[in-house]
């Protein structure tokens, strides 16, 4: 039986407290049949704001980056501990715009993977291949790369572990990867945890890619696709909303 959807939005560097304010008021009334886990991985600045926002809900607050020392001279950083302190209840590893703006390499995301789970902060790590790599072939390869960096010397901790595929040539560009695609893809990832880390093999995967109303069905109808990491369209709360209905698991 395929497990509970989980639906995950991404804002990005978008919204003040006003505008999640107004946000929330229009969403929450339009989710109360969903079954799916909900999260938003919010800017720093709203974290706590937003966990009273939704403190009513099942909704999960997180945070879209973290950094891998505990403290320090790290001007601009975040840590754990920080996080921790502000109620979130997981944050968001890897993510392509992390990998790609600020030059993360797979051995720092290694690095924040190690230090997230052994303090106890579960995560979502974000893989996947540009445009140029999926021309080459190459997808596969670049896939198992990352995943031999991000899962490499975990702590036994899997309810911690989220897995998201992101195929970075679908992201923002309004090019879609099909279901069958985004299928083949989780498929891989799935048989490359049997294998190399079968403690992990029954964590949840998410798609992220150009995600909307539109595919979400599709996408969650996948046998391998447990969820979906939204970037855009989980800034309007109605189109959020249809996303989150759209569920095979909503009632």
């Amino acid at each position: 039986m395929k497990k509970e959807s989980t639906i995950v939005a991404n804002w990005k560097m978008y919204k003040t407290k006003k505008e999640a304010e107004t946000f929330f008021s229009s969403f929450i009334p339009q989710i109360q049949q969903a079954t799916s886990q909900i999260g938003f991985s919010v800017p720093y600045t709203l974290i706590e704001f937003v966990k009273e926002l939704v403190k009513d809900t099942h909704i999960k607050v997180g945070a879209q980056n973290v950094y891998y020392e505990l403290e320090g001279a790290f001007t601009g950083e975040i840590s754990i501990p920080m996080l921790k302190d502000v109620g979130a209840d997981f944050t968001i590893i890897g993510h392509s715009e992390r990998r790609k703006v600020f030059f993360e390499t797979n051995a720092m995301i290694q690095a924040k993977m190690q230090a997230a789970l052994n303090n106890d902060l579960a995560v979502i790590l974000c893989i996947g291949e540009t445009l140029k790599e999926r021309e080459e072939k190459l997808t596969f390869k670049v896939l198992e790369e990352q995943l031999n960096f991000g899962f490499k010397d975990l702590p036994q901790k899997n309810p911690l572990v989220t897995l998201a595929y992101e195929p970075v040539w679908a992201i923002g560009t309004g090019l879609n990867a099909s279901a069958d695609i985004a299928e083949e893809c989780h498929l891989f990832c799935r048989r490359w945890l049997e294998k190399n880390k079968p403690h992990f093999k029954d964590i949840s995967i998410l798609y992220g890619g150009s995600v909307k109303p539109e595919n979400a069905s599709e996408l969650l109808s996948q046998k391998n696709i447990n969820g979906l990491l939204v970037g855009g369209a989980s800034l309007k709360p109605d189109v959020f909303a249809n996303i989150v209905n759209s569920s095979p698991h909503c009632l």
